[in-house]
Protein backbone atom coordinates (compact mmCIF):
# COMPACT_ATOMS: atom_id res chain seq x y z
CA UNK A 1 0.00 0.00 0.00
CA UNK A 2 1.29 3.72 -0.95
CA UNK A 3 2.19 5.35 2.10
CA UNK A 4 0.17 2.19 4.63
CA UNK A 5 3.72 0.90 5.54
CA UNK A 6 4.50 4.66 7.37
CA UNK A 7 1.57 4.25 8.85
CA UNK A 8 1.16 1.13 10.27
CA UNK A 9 4.75 0.91 11.50
CA UNK A 10 3.48 3.95 13.90
CA UNK A 11 1.27 1.26 15.06
CA UNK A 12 3.44 -1.45 15.39
CA UNK A 13 6.40 0.77 17.14
CA UNK A 14 3.87 1.18 19.87
CA UNK A 15 2.81 -1.74 20.53
CA UNK A 16 6.60 -3.13 20.81
CA UNK A 17 7.42 -0.58 23.10
CA UNK A 18 4.34 -0.86 25.52
CA UNK A 19 5.53 -4.92 25.34
CA UNK A 20 9.10 -3.99 26.21
CA UNK A 21 7.91 -1.59 28.83
CA UNK A 22 5.94 -3.77 30.84
CA UNK A 23 8.22 -7.21 30.39
CA UNK A 24 7.58 -10.17 28.62
CA UNK A 25 5.55 -11.88 31.14
CA UNK A 26 2.28 -9.83 30.86
CA UNK A 27 -0.32 -11.50 29.14
CA UNK A 28 -2.02 -9.89 26.05
CA UNK A 29 -5.47 -9.26 28.60
CA UNK A 30 -3.15 -7.06 30.66
CA UNK A 31 -2.08 -5.18 28.19
CA UNK A 32 -5.65 -4.57 26.43
CA UNK A 33 -6.51 -3.78 29.85
CA UNK A 34 -3.96 -1.28 30.69
CA UNK A 35 -4.37 0.06 27.03
CA UNK A 36 -7.95 0.78 27.50
CA UNK A 37 -7.25 2.95 31.30
CA UNK A 38 -4.66 5.30 29.44
CA UNK A 39 -6.98 5.99 26.12
CA UNK A 40 -9.87 8.35 27.78
CA UNK A 41 -13.59 7.93 26.91
CA UNK A 42 -15.04 9.78 24.44
CA UNK A 43 -18.91 10.93 23.22
CA UNK A 44 -17.30 10.56 19.51
CA UNK A 45 -15.92 7.69 19.07
CA UNK A 46 -14.66 4.80 21.27
CA UNK A 47 -10.61 4.97 20.65
CA UNK A 48 -8.86 1.29 19.62
CA UNK A 49 -6.61 -0.49 22.23
CA UNK A 50 -3.75 -0.24 19.32
CA UNK A 51 -4.17 3.21 19.03
CA UNK A 52 -0.93 4.87 20.36
CA UNK A 53 -1.17 6.84 23.64
CA UNK A 54 -2.71 10.88 23.36
CA UNK A 55 -0.10 13.27 23.55
CA UNK A 56 -1.06 15.57 20.58
CA UNK A 57 -0.30 19.12 21.63
CA UNK A 58 -3.48 20.49 20.69
CA UNK A 59 -5.76 22.18 23.22
CA UNK A 60 -8.66 24.25 23.93
CA UNK A 61 -9.51 27.72 25.35
CA UNK A 62 -12.01 29.98 25.24
CA UNK A 63 -11.50 32.97 23.27
CA UNK A 64 -14.44 35.29 23.64
CA UNK A 65 -18.18 35.41 23.31
CA UNK A 66 -20.24 34.96 19.61
CA UNK A 67 -22.98 37.30 18.87
CA UNK A 68 -25.41 35.41 20.18
CA UNK A 69 -23.93 35.08 23.65
CA UNK A 70 -22.39 31.79 22.83
CA UNK A 71 -18.99 31.06 24.46
CA UNK A 72 -16.75 31.06 21.59
CA UNK A 73 -13.91 28.71 21.69
CA UNK A 74 -10.82 27.85 19.59
CA UNK A 75 -7.92 25.36 19.58
CA UNK A 76 -4.47 25.91 20.71
CA UNK A 77 -1.44 24.42 19.13
CA UNK A 78 1.80 23.95 21.06
CA UNK A 79 4.97 25.13 19.41
CA UNK A 80 5.88 21.61 18.78
CA UNK A 81 2.28 20.77 17.36
CA UNK A 82 2.80 23.83 15.24
CA UNK A 83 6.52 22.88 14.13
CA UNK A 84 4.49 19.13 12.91
CA UNK A 85 1.84 21.82 10.97
CA UNK A 86 4.96 23.50 8.85
CA UNK A 87 6.09 20.07 8.46
CA UNK A 88 3.05 18.97 7.01
CA UNK A 89 2.39 21.84 4.77
CA UNK A 90 5.87 21.14 3.39
CA UNK A 91 5.12 17.34 2.89
CA UNK A 92 1.73 18.42 1.24
CA UNK A 93 3.19 20.64 -0.99
CA UNK A 94 5.32 17.69 -2.51
CA UNK A 95 2.50 16.19 -3.65
CA UNK A 96 3.77 12.81 -1.95
CA UNK A 97 1.45 10.79 0.24
CA UNK A 98 4.62 8.78 1.71
CA UNK A 99 5.64 12.29 2.72
CA UNK A 100 2.96 13.01 4.78
CA UNK A 101 2.46 9.05 5.83
CA UNK A 102 5.86 9.89 7.11
CA UNK A 103 4.52 12.96 9.58
CA UNK A 104 2.23 10.63 10.83
CA UNK A 105 5.02 8.16 11.70
CA UNK A 106 6.96 11.14 13.84
CA UNK A 107 3.38 12.52 14.82
CA UNK A 108 0.69 9.94 15.10
CA UNK A 109 -2.03 12.43 16.09
CA UNK A 110 -1.08 15.21 14.04
CA UNK A 111 -4.70 16.02 12.59
CA UNK A 112 -4.42 17.55 9.32
CA UNK A 113 -2.04 14.96 8.24
CA UNK A 114 -4.90 12.21 9.35
CA UNK A 115 -7.06 13.88 7.42
CA UNK A 116 -5.27 13.95 4.39
CA UNK A 117 -4.49 10.53 4.46
CA UNK A 118 -7.93 9.65 5.43
CA UNK A 119 -9.05 11.14 1.98
CA UNK A 120 -6.47 9.06 0.17
CA UNK A 121 -7.73 5.59 1.30
CA UNK A 122 -10.62 6.70 0.22
CA UNK A 123 -9.90 7.35 -3.24
CA UNK A 124 -8.14 4.38 -3.35
CA UNK A 125 -10.80 2.59 -2.36
CA UNK A 126 -10.27 2.03 0.53
CA UNK A 127 -13.09 3.70 2.77
CA UNK A 128 -11.62 1.82 6.57
CA UNK A 129 -8.62 3.01 6.10
CA UNK A 130 -9.79 6.79 5.65
CA UNK A 131 -12.54 6.60 7.76
CA UNK A 132 -9.61 5.45 10.99
CA UNK A 133 -7.24 8.28 9.94
CA UNK A 134 -10.31 10.90 10.45
CA UNK A 135 -11.35 9.33 13.88
CA UNK A 136 -7.47 10.12 15.01
CA UNK A 137 -7.75 13.45 14.66
CA UNK A 138 -11.05 13.66 16.61
CA UNK A 139 -9.90 12.42 19.63
CA UNK A 140 -5.67 13.67 18.51
CA UNK A 141 -11.65 2.20 12.28
CA UNK A 142 -11.06 0.28 7.76
CA UNK A 143 -7.78 1.78 7.60
CA UNK A 144 -9.54 4.74 6.19
CA UNK A 145 -12.15 4.90 8.91
CA UNK A 146 -9.51 4.06 11.56
CA UNK A 147 -7.51 7.08 10.73
CA UNK A 148 -10.69 9.30 10.89
CA UNK A 149 -11.81 7.94 13.83
CA UNK A 150 -7.95 8.73 15.53
CA UNK A 151 -8.51 12.88 14.24
CA UNK A 152 -11.76 12.53 16.21
CA UNK A 153 -10.27 11.01 18.95
CA UNK A 154 -7.63 13.80 19.28
CA UNK A 155 -9.72 16.80 18.50
CA UNK A 156 -12.27 15.76 21.30
CA UNK A 157 -9.44 14.75 23.63
CA UNK A 158 -8.41 18.93 23.75
CA UNK A 159 -12.37 20.06 24.66
CA UNK A 160 -11.81 21.36 28.28
CA UNK A 161 -14.72 21.26 30.72
CA UNK A 162 -16.55 24.38 29.41
CA UNK A 163 -16.96 23.16 26.34
CA UNK A 164 -20.30 21.60 26.41
CA UNK A 165 -21.28 20.61 22.88
CA UNK A 166 -24.97 18.63 23.57
CA UNK A 167 -25.92 21.85 25.12
CA UNK A 168 -25.33 23.26 21.68
CA UNK A 169 -24.13 26.29 23.09
CA UNK A 170 -20.94 26.86 22.28
CA UNK A 171 -19.45 28.28 18.76
CA UNK A 172 -16.29 27.81 16.73
CA UNK A 173 -14.58 29.82 14.33
CA UNK A 174 -14.00 28.03 11.24
CA UNK A 175 -11.73 30.68 9.82
CA UNK A 176 -9.18 30.10 12.58
CA UNK A 177 -6.78 27.32 11.04
CA UNK A 178 -6.49 25.93 14.36
CA UNK A 179 -10.22 25.09 14.26
CA UNK A 180 -11.15 23.77 10.64
CA UNK A 181 -9.65 20.20 11.22
CA UNK A 182 -12.76 19.55 13.60
CA UNK A 183 -15.60 20.60 11.01
CA UNK A 184 -13.67 18.56 8.65
CA UNK A 185 -13.86 15.79 10.49
CA UNK A 186 -17.18 15.64 11.93
CA UNK A 187 -18.62 16.19 8.06
CA UNK A 188 -17.13 13.46 7.38
CA UNK A 189 -17.53 11.35 10.28
CA UNK A 190 -21.62 12.07 9.39
CA UNK A 191 -21.19 10.39 6.02
CA UNK A 192 -19.44 7.63 7.30
CA UNK A 193 -21.86 6.68 10.13
CA UNK A 194 -24.25 6.96 6.80
CA UNK A 195 -22.46 4.90 4.93
CA UNK A 196 -22.34 1.86 7.00
CA UNK A 197 -26.71 2.45 7.84
CA UNK A 198 -26.22 4.33 11.09
CA UNK A 199 -28.35 7.02 10.17
CA UNK A 200 -29.65 8.62 13.62
CA UNK A 201 -25.77 9.57 14.47
CA UNK A 202 -25.36 10.54 11.59
CA UNK A 203 -27.88 12.66 12.32
CA UNK A 204 -26.71 13.40 15.55
CA UNK A 205 -23.09 14.52 14.31
CA UNK A 206 -24.89 16.85 12.09
CA UNK A 207 -26.54 18.80 14.51
CA UNK A 208 -22.82 19.23 16.31
CA UNK A 209 -21.62 20.42 13.38
CA UNK A 210 -24.45 23.07 13.38
CA UNK A 211 -24.14 23.93 16.50
CA UNK A 212 -20.85 24.65 16.30
CA UNK A 213 -21.12 27.43 13.66
CA UNK A 214 -24.58 28.06 12.59
CA UNK A 215 -23.44 29.35 9.63
CA UNK A 216 -22.96 26.33 8.26
CA UNK A 217 -19.59 26.90 6.29
CA UNK A 218 -19.36 23.00 4.80
CA UNK A 219 -22.77 22.62 3.83
CA UNK A 220 -24.40 20.42 6.85
CA UNK A 221 -28.13 21.89 6.03
CA UNK A 222 -27.76 20.20 3.03
CA UNK A 223 -27.13 16.60 4.69
CA UNK A 224 -29.22 17.11 7.27
CA UNK A 225 -32.14 16.56 5.83
CA UNK A 226 -31.12 13.25 3.90
CA UNK A 227 -30.26 11.98 7.18
CA UNK A 228 -33.50 12.95 9.03
CA UNK A 229 -35.58 11.03 6.68
CA UNK A 230 -33.09 8.05 6.88
CA UNK A 231 -33.75 7.92 10.22
CA UNK A 232 -37.40 8.42 10.49
CA UNK A 233 -36.74 11.47 12.07
CA UNK A 234 -39.94 13.33 10.08
CA UNK A 235 -41.59 15.56 12.90
CA UNK A 236 -38.06 16.39 14.14
CA UNK A 237 -37.76 17.45 10.32
CA UNK A 238 -40.81 19.71 10.18
CA UNK A 239 -39.85 21.58 13.73
CA UNK A 240 -35.91 22.02 12.26
CA UNK A 241 -37.46 23.89 8.98
CA UNK A 242 -39.60 25.87 11.26
CA UNK A 243 -37.82 26.98 13.54
CA UNK A 244 -33.86 26.82 12.54
CA UNK A 245 -32.30 30.80 12.59
CA UNK A 246 -30.72 31.06 9.52
CA UNK A 247 -30.04 33.30 6.53
CA UNK A 248 -31.90 31.32 3.87
CA UNK A 249 -35.48 30.06 4.06
CA UNK A 250 -34.55 26.66 4.58
CA UNK A 251 -38.33 25.71 3.12
CA UNK A 252 -36.97 27.71 -0.58
CA UNK A 253 -34.02 25.34 -0.19
CA UNK A 254 -34.46 22.49 -2.82
CA UNK A 255 -33.69 19.90 -0.73
CA UNK A 256 -35.66 21.14 2.39
CA UNK A 257 -38.72 21.88 -0.77
CA UNK A 258 -38.61 18.59 -1.33
CA UNK A 259 -38.08 16.95 2.11
CA UNK A 260 -40.69 18.03 3.74
CA UNK A 261 -43.43 16.66 1.54
CA UNK A 262 -41.47 13.41 1.48
CA UNK A 263 -41.41 13.59 5.77
CA UNK A 264 -45.00 14.61 5.72
CA UNK A 265 -45.79 11.67 2.87
CA UNK A 266 -44.47 9.01 5.39
CA UNK A 267 -46.12 10.84 8.60
CA UNK A 268 -49.65 10.38 6.99
CA UNK A 269 -48.86 6.63 5.94
CA UNK A 270 -47.90 5.84 9.60
CA UNK A 271 -51.23 7.51 10.63
CA UNK A 272 -53.10 5.31 8.24
CA UNK A 273 -51.06 2.36 9.64
CA UNK A 274 -52.29 3.55 13.19
CA UNK A 275 -55.66 4.55 12.36
CA UNK A 276 -56.08 0.59 10.43
CA UNK A 277 -54.59 -1.30 13.41
CA UNK A 278 -57.07 0.18 16.11
CA UNK A 279 -60.81 0.45 16.22
CA UNK A 280 -60.90 2.11 19.17
CA UNK A 281 -63.05 5.57 18.30
CA UNK A 282 -60.94 7.14 21.06
CA UNK A 283 -57.62 6.33 19.44
CA UNK A 284 -58.97 7.04 16.33
CA UNK A 285 -59.62 10.62 17.23
CA UNK A 286 -56.22 10.98 18.88
CA UNK A 287 -54.55 9.94 15.75
CA UNK A 288 -56.70 12.51 13.77
CA UNK A 289 -55.12 15.27 15.83
CA UNK A 290 -51.90 14.84 14.12
CA UNK A 291 -53.32 15.56 10.99
CA UNK A 292 -50.91 17.80 9.02
CA UNK A 293 -52.43 21.03 7.99
CA UNK A 294 -51.38 20.56 4.32
CA UNK A 295 -51.62 17.11 2.78
CA UNK A 296 -48.36 15.71 0.72
CA UNK A 297 -49.71 15.94 -2.34
CA UNK A 298 -50.31 19.63 -2.00
CA UNK A 299 -46.63 20.36 -0.71
CA UNK A 300 -44.90 18.34 -3.52
CA UNK A 301 -47.30 19.87 -6.05
CA UNK A 302 -45.83 23.14 -5.04
CA UNK A 303 -42.67 22.15 -5.01
CA UNK A 304 -42.26 20.94 -8.42
CA UNK A 305 -43.78 24.08 -9.44
CA UNK A 306 -40.96 26.22 -6.99
CA UNK A 307 -38.13 23.63 -8.47
CA UNK A 308 -39.33 21.48 -12.24
CA UNK A 309 -35.76 21.67 -12.93
CA UNK A 310 -35.19 19.11 -9.67
CA UNK A 311 -37.92 16.48 -11.47
CA UNK A 312 -35.64 16.52 -14.40
CA UNK A 313 -32.32 15.59 -12.91
CA UNK A 314 -34.08 13.31 -10.15
CA UNK A 315 -35.77 10.80 -12.92
CA UNK A 316 -32.27 11.41 -15.21
CA UNK A 317 -30.39 9.74 -12.24
CA UNK A 318 -33.00 7.06 -11.12
CA UNK A 319 -33.38 6.31 -14.95
CA UNK A 320 -29.74 5.32 -14.96
CA UNK A 321 -31.16 2.50 -12.26
CA UNK A 322 -33.51 1.38 -14.21
CA UNK A 323 -36.76 3.60 -12.43
CA UNK A 324 -38.98 5.84 -14.75
CA UNK A 325 -38.34 5.25 -17.85
CA UNK A 326 -41.89 3.87 -18.95
CA UNK A 327 -44.09 6.34 -21.38
CA UNK A 328 -46.14 7.51 -18.82
CA UNK A 329 -43.19 8.99 -16.89
CA UNK A 330 -41.60 10.52 -20.85
CA UNK A 331 -44.84 11.98 -21.57
CA UNK A 332 -45.16 13.83 -18.54
CA UNK A 333 -41.25 14.88 -18.22
CA UNK A 334 -42.33 16.34 -22.07
CA UNK A 335 -44.66 18.66 -20.70
CA UNK A 336 -44.02 22.60 -20.74
CA UNK A 337 -43.56 22.77 -17.38
CA UNK A 338 -40.32 20.03 -16.82
CA UNK A 339 -39.11 20.70 -20.69
CA UNK A 340 -35.98 22.49 -21.70
CA UNK A 341 -36.17 26.04 -22.98
CA UNK A 342 -35.93 24.85 -26.53
CA UNK A 343 -38.24 22.91 -26.49
CA UNK A 344 -41.12 25.37 -25.20
CA UNK A 345 -38.82 28.64 -26.28
CA UNK A 346 -39.72 31.57 -23.64
CA UNK A 347 -42.87 30.36 -22.52
CA UNK A 348 -40.90 27.41 -20.50
CA UNK A 349 -41.56 27.91 -17.15
CA UNK A 350 -38.74 26.14 -15.99
CA UNK A 351 -36.68 29.14 -17.39
CA UNK A 352 -38.87 31.73 -15.51
CA UNK A 353 -38.33 29.86 -12.72
CA UNK A 354 -34.31 30.72 -13.08
CA UNK A 355 -33.32 27.14 -12.96
CA UNK A 356 -30.84 27.72 -15.85
CA UNK A 357 -30.19 31.51 -14.71
CA UNK A 358 -28.91 30.86 -11.66
CA UNK A 359 -25.41 28.85 -10.97
CA UNK A 360 -26.70 28.89 -7.39
CA UNK A 361 -29.82 26.99 -8.18
CA UNK A 362 -28.27 24.30 -10.20
CA UNK A 363 -25.52 23.50 -8.12
CA UNK A 364 -27.83 23.13 -5.44
CA UNK A 365 -30.49 20.98 -7.45
CA UNK A 366 -27.33 18.73 -8.32
CA UNK A 367 -26.58 18.37 -4.61
CA UNK A 368 -29.87 17.53 -3.61
CA UNK A 369 -29.98 14.87 -6.89
CA UNK A 370 -27.01 13.25 -5.33
CA UNK A 371 -27.40 12.65 -2.10
CA UNK A 372 -30.84 11.95 -2.06
CA UNK A 373 -31.88 10.30 -5.18
CA UNK A 374 -32.37 6.85 -3.47
CA UNK A 375 -34.74 8.12 -1.20
CA UNK A 376 -37.09 8.53 -4.23
CA UNK A 377 -37.24 5.38 -6.22
CA UNK A 378 -39.26 3.05 -3.97
CA UNK A 379 -42.59 2.29 -5.78
CA UNK A 380 -45.15 4.19 -3.44
CA UNK A 381 -43.03 7.22 -3.56
CA UNK A 382 -43.09 7.11 -7.63
CA UNK A 383 -46.66 6.70 -7.85
CA UNK A 384 -47.36 9.79 -5.15
CA UNK A 385 -44.32 11.21 -7.17
CA UNK A 386 -46.20 10.67 -10.63
CA UNK A 387 -49.57 11.85 -9.31
CA UNK A 388 -48.34 15.59 -7.80
CA UNK A 389 -46.58 16.03 -10.65
CA UNK A 390 -49.24 15.59 -13.16
CA UNK A 391 -51.07 18.21 -11.22
CA UNK A 392 -48.22 20.97 -11.00
CA UNK A 393 -48.28 20.25 -15.22
CA UNK A 394 -51.96 20.77 -15.26
CA UNK A 395 -51.82 24.19 -13.11
CA UNK A 396 -48.30 25.33 -15.46
CA UNK A 397 -50.48 24.24 -18.70
CA UNK A 398 -53.97 26.07 -17.06
CA UNK A 399 -56.13 23.50 -17.29
CA UNK A 400 -59.29 23.72 -15.48
CA UNK A 401 -58.84 22.43 -11.80
CA UNK A 402 -62.45 19.87 -10.83
CA UNK A 403 -64.46 21.16 -7.88
CA UNK A 404 -62.82 18.25 -6.09
CA UNK A 405 -59.64 19.44 -5.75
CA UNK A 406 -59.99 20.41 -2.47
CA UNK A 407 -60.76 17.22 -1.12
CA UNK A 408 -56.69 16.22 -0.80
CA UNK A 409 -58.24 15.03 2.48
CA UNK A 410 -60.78 12.88 2.96
CA UNK A 411 -63.89 13.81 5.05
CA UNK A 412 -62.45 11.07 8.07
CA UNK A 413 -59.76 13.36 8.28
CA UNK A 414 -57.32 10.90 6.97
CA UNK A 415 -55.16 11.78 4.35
CA UNK A 416 -56.24 9.39 1.06
CA UNK A 417 -54.23 6.49 0.04
CA UNK A 418 -52.04 7.32 -3.16
CA UNK A 419 -53.94 4.87 -4.93
CA UNK A 420 -57.36 6.67 -4.79
CA UNK A 421 -55.80 10.42 -5.48
CA UNK A 422 -55.96 11.65 -8.93
CA UNK A 423 -54.17 14.73 -10.30
CA UNK A 424 -57.34 16.93 -9.74
CA UNK A 425 -58.03 15.95 -6.58
CA UNK A 426 -54.73 17.82 -5.73
CA UNK A 427 -54.43 21.33 -4.29
CA UNK A 428 -52.63 23.49 -5.01
CA UNK A 429 -52.25 26.81 -4.13
CA UNK A 430 -51.24 29.85 -6.40
CA UNK A 431 -50.25 30.42 -9.66
CA UNK A 432 -47.44 28.41 -11.93
CA UNK A 433 -46.21 31.99 -12.42
CA UNK A 434 -46.33 33.25 -8.83
CA UNK A 435 -43.93 30.38 -7.67
CA UNK A 436 -42.07 30.75 -10.50
CA UNK A 437 -41.76 34.40 -8.95
CA UNK A 438 -40.96 33.50 -5.98
CA UNK A 439 -38.18 31.29 -7.27
CA UNK A 440 -36.54 33.83 -9.34
CA UNK A 441 -36.85 36.42 -6.49
CA UNK A 442 -35.05 33.62 -4.05
CA UNK A 443 -32.65 32.39 -6.79
CA UNK A 444 -31.73 35.54 -9.04
CA UNK A 445 -29.96 34.97 -12.45
CA UNK A 446 -26.21 35.80 -12.56
CA UNK A 447 -23.86 36.42 -10.03
CA UNK A 448 -21.71 34.16 -8.33
CA UNK A 449 -22.35 30.45 -7.00
CA UNK A 450 -23.09 30.93 -3.05
CA UNK A 451 -22.79 27.19 -2.99
CA UNK A 452 -19.97 27.04 -4.94
CA UNK A 453 -17.65 25.51 -2.47
CA UNK A 454 -19.02 22.43 -1.63
CA UNK A 455 -17.61 19.37 -4.03
CA UNK A 456 -20.79 17.12 -5.48
CA UNK A 457 -17.94 14.72 -4.39
CA UNK A 458 -18.15 15.46 -0.84
CA UNK A 459 -22.06 14.66 -1.10
CA UNK A 460 -22.13 10.79 -2.98
CA UNK A 461 -21.46 7.50 -1.74
CA UNK A 462 -19.38 6.83 -4.77
CA UNK A 463 -15.62 7.10 -4.62
CA UNK A 464 -13.77 8.25 -7.40
CA UNK A 465 -11.10 5.84 -6.96
CA UNK A 466 -7.63 6.42 -8.74
CA UNK A 467 -6.74 4.44 -11.30
CA UNK A 468 -4.56 1.36 -10.34
CA UNK A 469 -2.03 1.88 -12.54
CA UNK A 470 -1.50 5.63 -11.52
CA UNK A 471 -0.47 4.13 -8.50
CA UNK A 472 1.55 1.11 -9.39
CA UNK A 473 3.98 3.71 -11.42
CA UNK A 474 4.14 6.07 -8.64
CA UNK A 475 5.15 3.13 -6.45
CA UNK A 476 7.77 1.84 -8.66
CA UNK A 477 11.63 2.93 -8.46
CA UNK A 478 12.12 6.39 -8.89
CA UNK A 479 8.65 7.33 -8.97
CA UNK A 480 7.69 9.20 -5.81
CA UNK A 481 9.53 8.10 -2.19
CA UNK A 482 9.39 4.76 -0.57
CA UNK A 483 8.36 4.52 3.27
CA UNK A 484 12.46 4.54 4.09
CA UNK A 485 12.60 8.07 1.85
CA UNK A 486 9.81 9.67 2.93
CA UNK A 487 11.23 9.23 6.64
CA UNK A 488 14.68 10.35 5.81
CA UNK A 489 13.12 13.44 3.79
CA UNK A 490 10.91 13.89 7.23
CA UNK A 491 14.38 14.08 9.40
CA UNK A 492 15.25 16.77 6.18
CA UNK A 493 12.31 18.80 7.23
CA UNK A 494 12.56 18.24 10.59
CA UNK A 495 16.04 19.61 10.99
CA UNK A 496 15.28 22.85 8.60
CA UNK A 497 12.57 23.58 11.23
CA UNK A 498 15.11 23.37 14.17
CA UNK A 499 17.77 25.73 12.48
CA UNK A 500 14.78 28.16 11.56
CA UNK A 501 13.60 28.05 15.26
CA UNK A 502 16.96 28.36 16.73
CA UNK A 503 17.69 31.54 14.18
CA UNK A 504 14.71 33.03 15.55
CA UNK A 505 15.31 32.34 19.36
CA UNK A 506 19.12 33.82 18.83
CA UNK A 507 17.69 37.12 17.13
CA UNK A 508 15.86 37.18 20.02
CA UNK A 509 18.34 36.32 22.88
CA UNK A 510 21.52 36.31 21.12
CA UNK A 511 24.43 33.80 21.55
CA UNK A 512 25.63 31.28 19.56
CA UNK A 513 23.73 28.84 17.59
CA UNK A 514 24.28 24.88 16.23
CA UNK A 515 25.58 24.99 12.96
CA UNK A 516 24.08 22.60 10.41
CA UNK A 517 27.09 19.89 10.71
CA UNK A 518 25.91 19.80 14.65
CA UNK A 519 22.44 19.07 13.90
CA UNK A 520 23.00 16.45 11.51
CA UNK A 521 24.58 14.48 14.08
CA UNK A 522 21.46 14.28 16.37
CA UNK A 523 18.30 13.03 16.89
CA UNK A 524 15.86 15.97 14.61
CA UNK A 525 12.64 15.33 16.61
CA UNK A 526 15.03 15.49 19.88
CA UNK A 527 16.62 18.51 19.20
CA UNK A 528 13.49 19.82 17.97
CA UNK A 529 11.22 19.28 21.26
CA UNK A 530 14.36 20.53 23.00
CA UNK A 531 14.68 24.03 20.87
CA UNK A 532 10.86 24.48 22.41
CA UNK A 533 12.59 25.14 25.87
CA UNK A 534 12.40 28.64 26.98
CA UNK A 535 15.79 28.30 27.93
CA UNK A 536 17.48 26.57 24.87
CA UNK A 537 18.78 28.18 22.16
CA UNK A 538 20.26 25.04 20.09
CA UNK A 539 23.56 25.63 21.30
CA UNK A 540 23.23 28.93 23.86
CA UNK A 541 23.70 28.15 27.19
CA UNK A 542 20.91 29.07 30.17
CA UNK A 543 21.50 32.29 31.35
CA UNK A 544 22.03 30.78 35.18
CA UNK A 545 25.27 29.55 33.87
CA UNK A 546 27.26 33.21 33.22
CA UNK A 547 26.94 33.02 37.34
CA UNK A 548 29.66 30.21 37.48
CA UNK A 549 32.65 32.43 37.39
CA UNK A 550 34.06 31.17 33.66
CA UNK A 551 32.46 34.46 32.23
CA UNK A 552 29.55 32.59 30.06
CA UNK A 553 32.06 30.94 27.80
CA UNK A 554 30.55 27.52 28.48
CA UNK A 555 28.37 26.16 25.24
CA UNK A 556 26.08 23.42 25.36
CA UNK A 557 26.43 20.11 23.10
CA UNK A 558 24.26 18.62 21.31
CA UNK A 559 22.67 17.11 23.79
CA UNK A 560 22.05 19.94 25.92
CA UNK A 561 25.57 18.95 28.14
CA UNK A 562 28.18 21.09 28.94
CA UNK A 563 31.50 20.94 26.82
Amino acid sequence: MFGAGVVHAVDREQAGGDRRGRGGGATASARAAVRRRQLKKCLLVTPAEHWPNVDSGISMSQTGSAPDGSPLFCYVWSPNYAAAQRVFEQAQASYDPNAVAAVLHQFPYHVDSLLAMNELYRSMGEAQAAEDLLHRALYAPSAAEDLLHRALYALEAAWPHGFDPVAAAVRLDIEKPENKGLFVALFRHAQALSRRGCHGSALEATKLLLALDPEDPLGGLLLLDYLALRAGSYEYLERFVAEFDSSHALALLPNYAFALPLSRFRLEQQQQQAAGASSDQQGSSSSSSKVPPVSSYTLLAQALLLHPRVLVELMAKLGAQGVGKDAAWQSLLARKLFAKDDDHGSESLAHLAGDHGSESLAHLVSLFVERSHSLWKAQDVQAWLKTAAEAAADVADGKPRSSSSSSSSSSSGLPPSSSRVRPDDVEVYGSAADWARVATESFPGGGRNEWGHLRLADFSDAVNALPQEEMQAAMAPGQGMNDAAAVEALNDMLLQEQLAAAQRQQQQQGGPAMSEEQLRGTNPLLMLLQSMLPWVNAGQQPDYAADDGSGGQQQQGPGGGQQ
